[in-house]
């Protein structure tokens, strides 16, 4: 803005150069006559000034027009951004500020200039060779073309950056992919019905026609959230300042499929992976040395990516080895590592690689899921059948985002896409 400001000044002050250069002879009778100097300078300026308020005020008009037309030409998509656009006192009151500012700068040099006229040859001819050479005038042409130029090369340099955002690899798959958050636990769904609901949902999902495949997640790539915990691995003790923490996704069979993630080394998780339902703790807890013992279930397995893979086992294969939740490692707590998939970018697309561990989707207990679909065509086409399917389940329950990942992925950097149009 600085810079458009710049040339904008530049400009006005070449413009008022020419005006000043087309009235030296009447510049020239006023001083023949006697006009002091200083007289014919604070009238100049008051001219400038005079133009630079009609022109605030012309401009807050077309900003306040304009700003409407500029969202309209942005990139479809939601755009998570909390902008206030409409104009304030504080906005008036700079505009005007920069209004009288930009006329007095534009108009003390002209008038300096022309209130220094050659007497004789003005009286003599409208024309001044001298006058016209002014070298002022073509410093202000190059400051303009050198600005321009430089607002042209950073407005290319914001789409190029927008596009290298774009085409990085992240990971997962960002075409036909539909993302459906609902929320069985803000109507007091808990425990054992927030999970029959989520593998009914996920269930009927499935069947909808143009469904390739479709999966429960905790988190999913680029949204925001994430759930991290400390982890004791076996064979690799740790001080207490340096325990790592690491980040952990719970999600079901056929994730890794749905979100185009590929699978290295190993397996995917199973039906079998995921325990029977526990039931919700008490509200007064159990008396020391009298809590029930857990129901048998099946063995704790976890998925890692390459990040965790490389992180603690450098020079081994990572399947087959075992960590634990928590500060110390128990054998007969532990998850075993059956599988590692490609790195994924979750938290930033500029941002490294973290390590990620994933888990079996109900092995944490039962809260709310996302339901990931993939389809064969446009995923959008399918937003009124699972919303449907939601409403036959329980009308209650509120659907609360339905977004592709490319809007996902869209959403996460909207603030470059943002100044990437604006500025181009």
């Amino acid at each position: 803005v600085g810079l458009v400001l710049l040339i904008a000044c530049a400009n006005v002050a070449n413009l008022l150069l020419a005006r000043a250069a087309s009235r030296r002879k009447e510049i020239a009778i006023r001083v023949a006559i006697g006009a002091g100097r200083w007289r014919l300078i604070s009238q100049l300026v008051t001219e400038a000034v005079i133009l630079a308020v009609i022109g605030g005020l012309a401009g807050l008009v077309f900003a306040y027009w304009s700003v409407r037309v500029l969202l309209s030409l942005l990139p479809t998509g939601t755009f998570p951004l909390d902008l206030h656009l409409t104009p304030d006192a504080r906005l008036l009151g700079f505009s005007f500020a920069v209004s009288l500012l930009t006329g007095l700068i534009c108009g003390i040099v002209p008038a300096l200039k022309a209130t220094r006229p050659d007497v004789v040859s003005a009286l003599k001819s409208d024309f001044s060779p001298r006058f016209a050479r002014l070298d002022l005038r073509k410093a202000l042409v190059i400051v303009q073309v050198a600005l321009s130029l430089l607002l042209l090369v950073g407005a290319g340099l914001f789409v190029r950056s927008l596009e290298n955002l774009r085409d990085l690899d992240p990971g997962f798959v960002r075409e036909n992919v539909l993302i459906v958050e609902t929320s069985a636990g803000s109507i007091g769904y808990k425990g054992q019905r927030i999970r029959t609901f989520e593998d009914r949902l996920l269930s009927a999902a499935s069947r909808l026609p143009g469904v390739r495949v479709a999966s429960l997640a905790m988190l999913t790539p680029l949204q925001g959230s994430r759930w991290n915990s400390g982890i004791v691995v076996e064979g690799h003790p740790w001080k207490p300042d340096e325990k790592p923490y690491i980040d952990f996704n719970a999600v079901s069979p056929h994730y890794f499929q749905t979100l185009g993630i590929s699978i290295l080394a190993g397996r995917d998780f199973r039906d079998q992976d995921n325990p029977a339902f526990s039931p919700d703790p008490p509200e007064k807890p159990y008396p020391p040395g009298k809590e029930p013992p857990e129901p048998p279930g099946p063995p704790k397995v976890a998925i890692v990516n390459q990040a965790m893979a490389k992180t603690f086992f450098p020079n081994e294969n990572a399947l087959g080895k075992h960590f634990s939740m928590g500060d110390k490692f128990k054998i007969e707590d532990s998850y075993e590592i059956v599988g590692v998939v490609k790195d994924t970018k979750y938290f930033g697309l500029r941002e490294a690689v973290e390590s990620m561990i994933y888990v079996s989707s109900w092995r944490q207990g039962a809260g709310d899921m996302v339901l990931c679909i993939r389809s064969t065509g446009d995923p959008k086409l399918l937003i009124e059948g699972v919303r449907r399917e939601v409403r036959n389940l329980d009308s209650a329950i509120p659907v609360r985002e339905t977004v592709t990942m490319e809007q996902q992925l869209n959403n996460h950097i909207s603030q470059e896409r943002l100044i990437a149009t604006l500025s181009s």
